[in-house]
């Protein structure tokens, strides 16, 4: 997600030590898993609802491109 390192990971981790400290920091993380799994859940959300409002809206645009061209190709064929 965050394209991080062993290296950057453990840094993250001594400072995050250093900080909060050892009684804090499996709480800590535990709260930040939850926040990270909670954002991931709600872009995918995200997405989907994107997703279906262009499916929804190619569907519509490629009706009206028939009924458009349906008056068309009837001229088309009564001028033959």
């Amino acid at each position: 997600m965050f394209n991080l390192g062993f290296s950057e990971v453990i840094l993250i981790f001594v400072i995050a030590l250093v900080f909060i400290g050892p009684k804090q920091l499996p709480q800590v993380a535990k709260f930040l898993g939850r926040l990270a799994g909670d954002v991931k859940r709600a872009m995918g959300d995200f997405n989907q609802e994107i997703n279906k409002t262009v499916k929804s809206a190619n569907e519509e645009i490629t009706q009206a491109k028939s009924e458009i061209e349906k008056p068309i190709e009837t001229s088309k064929d009564e001028n033959v």
